[in-house]
This record gives structure tokens, sequence and C-alpha cells, in this order.
């Protein structure tokens, strides 16, 4: 399905797409809605380098982000008719990418020869850490990344990567805005730990 909506996953130019309306979205979504292909390439379009990149930061595999963005929005379609037009798209895509990435993380729990104990590692603590800013680019501070425990890791990557708002990430990661706030300090003080450390080794 993925295929026949031309979507490869990979980073793009800039979304030709991002400044539309959110009246516009909620046209194309009712369009999809009833089955209409073309409304489908647009929402993957316009969504396709959000969720990718979320699930290539939680994963630090561009295969296997790549296979989980297919599989997100193959559950998106699916379940598209429950959606509310209206609403915001975007948070909902990355909570069911949250999911798939954790789906994941079960399967290969499941499955010792496919190491799954390295998606997931143990909590830190500390400050906040100007590297932050370099999330998306820097490729020390990105492998540093893949040690800081899930949740607190896809809190700091929807924040600090993806710049959602707090209420935002709340939605997408299904817990209240508390919570939310406790895992980016504690997301935030690991990361620092483990900079400093020289990657978490």
């Amino acid at each position: 399905m993925i295929n026949a909506l031309d979507w490869s996953g990979r980073r793009s130019n800039p979304n030709p797409h991002a400044s539309e309306g959110k009246a516009a979205e909620a046209g194309w979504i009712r369009a999809a809605q009833r089955g209409d292909r073309k409304a489908m390439d647009h929402l993957v379009r316009a969504h396709q380098d959000r969720v990718y990149g979320f699930l290539y930061r939680m994963t630090n595999d561009r295969d296997l982000a790549l296979d989980l963005a297919q599989e997100t929005f193959l559950k998106a379609f699916k379940g598209l008719n429950g959606f509310k037009p209206d609403a915001a798209m975007g948070p909902w895509l990355l909570a069911i990418a949250r999911n798939s990435f954790l789906d994941q993380v079960r399967r290969r729990a499941a499955d010792p020869s496919q190491g799954g104990a390295d998606l997931l590692e143990d909590d830190g603590a500390g400050a906040e850490d100007p590297a932050l800013l370099r999330l998306s680019s820097d490729t020390g501070i990105m492998e540093a990344l893949q040690h800081v425990p899930s949740p607190l890791r896809e809190a700091l990557v929807l924040r600090h990567v993806e710049d959602l708002s707090y209420e935002q990430i709340a939605e997408a990661l299904e817990a209240p805005l508390g919570t939310v706030k406790t895992w980016l300090h504690r997301g935030r003080a690991s990361l620092r730990m483990l900079v400093e450390k020289g990657g978490g080794e």
C-alpha cells in the first residue's frame, strides 16, 4: 500500500504541504476516509518526514525506521475512519509510530537473537544540556540518545527535534501533562550524563 502511495521514507525536500491550513488538511482526511488514493498520498507526503524522523531517532537504524514508518501509515489508514478530520493528525500519527516502535521492542525482547535489550536502557540523572539543540544533526548525541530510556527518549525527540508543545507530546504519548514534564526533565538529565561520558559506553 505504501509503495502504491509513492512514499520512499527518505528525508525529502521541504514539505510543500507544511503551510496548508488545518481546514484544508481536514478536507484531505475526509477524502481519504472515502477511499481517495490521491488524498492518502497527500497525507503521507505531508507527514512522512516527521514520522520517519521520529522513528529514526528512536531506533538509530534507517532500515528499521523505514519499516516502522510504513507500518505506521498502514495502521493509520486502517483506522482512519475512526479519526475525527478536524483533529490534529500529526500527534495521532506519532502515537501510532510510538506504538509500532514499542511493538518492535517487544518482538526483539521475545527473540534474544535480535538484541532487543539495546532499545531500552536504565534511567540516569542530571541537568539540561545545550547539546539538545544538536539532537537532529550531531552523530555523537544521536548515539548517546539511544541509551536514554523510553519513554524519556520519545519525549526528548518530540520536544527538541519535532518541536511539539507539551500538550501535543502528552497526546502523542498518551500520558498526563505532568508526567511528560517529568520525563523531559529526567531525559535531559540522562542525556547530559551520557554525553559527558562519551555516549554512555
